[in-house]
Parts: structure tokens; C-alpha cells; sequence
């Protein structure tokens, strides 16, 4: 299969890939924030799980010629476990947030989720956390803290009470926790059992959707697991739903994984996930178009501080890239 970014210089395709998979993110998760408050954010997960796997299977076959990686059953184990929560859970937990909190504070928080991976990744693999590492991890953490304590501003955006709001701060951090900890455990099958990252995505997503199937089988087709919806009457599977499931699909494991890709085989990990983690910017005046919402210099500068915490993080991890494609804020949805 052709790629489409020899064509302009490497360095500057891997630019532009990191820079477009932030995008990606940023568009993922208004479609689901859109999707999940008509039908509730396990809803939601559940049916964005099983349409993933689709465009997923295409591109193992059409990229690395195989639709399911030859790999050892102990990598695969880890590889399904980090799916179990990673995705099934800390999307779970996502999708909620972003209902109850909106894109913008949603997709902030996740700036966590590189900071819960090197901590894990410290605890459980005797990874080293350097001065600069924890410099970065620092600086993110006093970023959001800064943007969430803000109060909001009267008539800045969808009414959130406060129960809400706490609500979604608590799903928020989870989601970046289970991601994290879902980033360690993909690199320990991918590491172990030398998959390439596309391939380990596979995997992931489909013991994430299986866990999400039998749950749904269990429980029964209602609002289930973790999430509220913030529209009233019973969940509608309309226009908003349907548009917003289609494509946050479309922009997360098909355009979204493909620049990713590029930008980790292009550029070094570091400056890759620098770039990839710039969805809190790039948010900004998405939020405040669509979501009309009140934006001053504390929600812009925090989201700045908190991209710059995870820029320096990246950097100290250096030859990491395992962590590229899960740092800007959905983990490959």
C-alpha cells in the first residue's frame, strides 16, 4: 500500500501527521460527546467498540498484510488485558466525562494519562523517573489544576450542576488512570511479543469490545456501567447519535491510528507525542463555537501548561513511542 506522506519531506509529514492526529482526537470527542448524550455513554462505547473493529481488521490486511498478528499467547494476554482497561473501562469512563463535562475539561484530564503510565510504568516494569520526568509530570498536573479549579462563568456553555461536574472530574481522572495503565500493559505484550502498534490496537479493541458484548448481554440493552445522558426522555438513536458515532469511528481508529503511525515512524517519540498532545489547545476554539463557552486566558494558558507538562514528560521518556499514539486524549479510540 502507497503511503500518501512520501510524497512531501519526512520530517515535515510527521509534523503534519501529529499535528492532524490531534485534530483527530479533538473531533472523536465531540462526536461522542454529541453521540453519548442521546443514547448514554455505555451505549455508545459499546457500538464504537464493534464498528472499530472493522476498519481495524481493513488495515492490518491492507498494511501489515495479515488481519490478526502472529503472536505469542502471552503477549496477546497482556495485549487483551490492556484492552479490558484500557478501553472497555477507561473509554467507559471517558464517554461519561465527556457527557457530563464537555469536550474541552474532558479531553484536559486525559493530559493524566501519560503521567498514570509513567508512574505504572515506574511501579510495575522498575522503569527510571528522572528529574525531567517528574518536572513534566509536575507541570501537567498544576495545569489542569489551575483550569479545573476556575469557577464558570454565567452563561458559558451547556448548565452543569455541581454534582455533574464533580461527577465527570471523578470519570475523567479514572478514564486517564485506566489508560494508563492500559498504555503499560499494551507495552508489555507489544515489547514482549514484537507486534507493531497497529496490529496490538487489534487486539486491544477486540477484547475491549467482547468484555463490552458480554456485559450488555448481561445487564440488558439500558443505561449501563458508567455515564449519564444529558438529554431528557428516553435514549434516541436520531441524527446526532448516528453521525456522532459514524464519525468519532471514522476519525479515531481509521484517520486518527493511520497519522499517528506516521508521525511515530517519522519523527522521534518524544517530539511525536509532543505534537499528538496538543488536543487540549486545539479544542479551545472548537469548545467555543460549538459549545459556547466562555474561554479566558486561565482555561487557555492552563491547557497550555498542561500540553507543555506532557511535552516534557515525552522528552524524558525519549525512546518511548509506545505511548505516542494513546497520549492525545482518546486512546485510539
Amino acid at each position: 500500500m502507497n503511503d500518501p506522506s512520501a510524497l512531501v519531506p519526512p520530517s515535515i509529514a510527521g509534523q503534519l501527521a501529529g499535528l492532524g492526529t490531534a485534530l483527530c482526537w479533538v473531533g472523536t470527542s465531540f462526536c461522542f460527546a454529541a453521540a453519548g448524550r442521546a443514547l448514554g455513554a455505555g451505549t455508545v462505547n459499546l457500538i464504537r467498540s464493534f464498528l472499530a473493529l472493522i476498519p481495524l481488521l481493513a488495515l492490518n490486511l491492507l498494511i501489515l498484510g495479515s488481519p490478526w498478528p502472529d503472536a505469542t499467547p502471552s503477549a496477546i494476554a497482556w495485549l487483551a488485558a490492556s484492552g479490558l482497561v484500557g478501553l472497555a473501562l477507561g473509554d467507559q469512563f471517558l464517554f461519561g466525562a465527556l457527557v457530563d463535562l464537555g469536550p474541552r475539561l474532558a479531553v484536559l484530564l486525559m493530559t493524566l494519562a501519560p503521567v498514570f503510565a509513567a508512574l505504572l510504568g515506574w511501579l510495575m516494569l522498575g522503569e527510571v523517573l528522572g528529574g525531567l520526568a517528574l518536572l513534566g509530570m509536575a507541570t501537567t498536573l498544576g495545569g489542569i489544576a489551575w483550569v479545573v479549579s476556575e469557577r464558570t462563568p454565567e452563561g458559558s456553555g451547556p448548565v452543569r450542576s455541581k454534582a455533574v461536574r464533580t461527577r465527570g472530574l471523578i470519570l475523567g481522572v479514572l478514564a486517564a488512570a485506566a489508560q494508563g495503565f492500559g498504555v503499560v500493559l499494551a507495552k508489555e505484550g507489544m515489547v514482549g511479543g514484537d507486534i507493531e502498534p497497529l496490529a496490538a490496537q487489534l487486539v486491544r479493541m477486540t477484547a475491549g469490545a467482547s468484555v463490552l458484548g458480554l456485559a450488555w448481554i448481561a445487564i440488558g440493552p439500558r443505561s449501563w456501567l458508567v455515564g449519564s445522558r444529558r438529554e431528557d426522555g428516553p435514549p434516541r438513536l436520531g441524527r446526532p447519535a448516528v453521525l456522532g458515532i459514524l464519525g468519532g469511528t471514522i476519525l479515531g481508529p481509521v484517520v486518527g491510528v493511520w497519522l499517528s503511525l506516521i508521525a511515530v515512524r517519522r519523527l522521534d517519540a518524544g517530539v511525536a507525542s509532543t505534537l499528538m498532545a496538543m488536543s487540549p489547545v486545539l479544542v479551545l476554539p472548537f469548545s467555543r463555537l460549538l459549545d459556547r463557552e466562555r474561554l479566558g486566558w486561565r482555561a487557555i494558558l492552563g491547557a497550555a501548561v498542561a500540553v507543555a507538562g506532557v511535552a516534557i514528560l515525552a522528552l524524558a521518556e525519549g525512546s518511548d513511542a509506545t505511548v505516542a499514539a494513546e497520549v492525545g486524549g482518546l486512546d485510539v479510540p
